[in-house]
């Protein structure tokens, strides 16, 4: 028997005793996430979550975004409609991608997670880059325009914060329930959708926001004069999409690929100035390893071209003249 010299307590196994030594330790504490309850060992700690935490757990390792949510970041208004016509044994049918398995769990994961007013943020996407903040129907709401203006002020403080560290994109999804009256099992999802747009420290957010839910109001005022038969059950909530802005600008450089860079069909010099398109002009007369930067090898070559009719950034009907 092998016994622990702090507590007296005796083991039949060297491992276990070195194992139960190290809970005395007091920089091995770990707390759990979700009740606070300390432990000394990681596995009991499972165990602990396992047993008394369970359907948090499970709501945890549910995904919060579905793909499609972050494709559609990215498009334009006229591309992000919910609306989508399925093949189905050669006849063509309506259906929503808000209700497909994925849309449907992820939705059904922010409504979990999110139990009290305000815009909770709920995760992350692209290693962190786009965060998603939802803000939850609790009083029920019925009108839609009712339940866009009492989000209207947490929205706008939340974005005038986000926007005052650095540009920001965002994009609005408002996601609802309808159904068909009088027909069993008829409840489905719809969603209202916006483009990504800029925000900046001296943007007019008010005006931005006041723009995107005209737009979302004409969005379901469309759908609604489909005649689809379905009714407004319950107005969920709204998704906000939030991802740091970096525009571009005179002098930006960005690396070329490698499989674009090994064909050798594009000018890339690195440049520190607005006059990217006068080296990419000049380009050609210079050779060397150093060619991708500008310096003195660009400069000597000033004089073969007149560039005095130029604006820097060159507007592209000015570049045709050198074509």
């Amino acid at each position: 028997m092998f016994s622990c010299s702090v507590c007296d307590k005796t083991f039949t196994l060297i491992k276990n005793l070195h194992r139960h030594v190290k809970s005395h330790e007091s920089h091995n504490k770990i707390v759990c996430s979700i009740c606070s309850e300390i432990f000394t060992r990681r596995d009991n700690l499972i165990r602990h979550k396992k047993e008394k935490h369970r359907s948090n757990i499970i709501i945890q390792q549910q995904p919060t975004i579905t793909k499609r949510e972050i494709q559609d970041f990215f498009k334009p208004a006229k591309n992000i409609y919910d609306y989508n016509v399925q093949s189905r044994n050669g006849h063509k049918r309506p259906y929503h991608t808000e209700n497909s398995n994925e849309a449907a769990n992820a939705k059904k994961t922010r409504m979990s997670i999110v139990k009290t007013r305000g815009f909770i943020k709920t995760g992350t996407s692209l290693s962190n880059k786009i965060n998603w903040y939802y803000v939850k129907n609790i009083d029920n709401l019925t009108n839609y325009r009712t339940f866009l203006e009492s989000i209207k002020k947490d929205l706008i403080e939340l974005l005038k914060t986000l926007s005052t560290k650095q540009p920001i994109k965002y994009n609005l999804k408002l996601e609802a329930t309808y159904e068909r009256p009088n027909v069993e099992n008829s409840i489905e999802n719809r969603a209202f959708k916006t483009s990504a747009k800029e925000l900046f420290m001296d943007t007019d957010i008010e005006a931005k926001i006041n723009q995107d839910f005209v737009n979302l109001l004409l969005e379901e005022e469309i759908y609604t004069s489909k005649g689809s038969g379905f009714t407004l059950q319950s107005i969920d909530g709204l998704l906000l999409g939030v991802y740091n802005y970096t525009p571009m600008g005179g002098s930006s450089y960005i690396t070329l690929p490698e499989d674009i860079k090994n064909k050798k069909a594009i000018i890339n010099p690195q440049n520190s100035d607005q006059q990217c398109f006068k080296w990419a002009i000049l380009a050609r007369h210079v050779s060397g390893n150093n060619k991708n930067q500008v310096a003195e090898n660009y400069t000597t070559h000033e004089e073969k071209y007149n560039f005095s009719g130029l604006t820097f950034p060159t507007p592209v009907i000015h570049t045709f003249s050198y074509i």
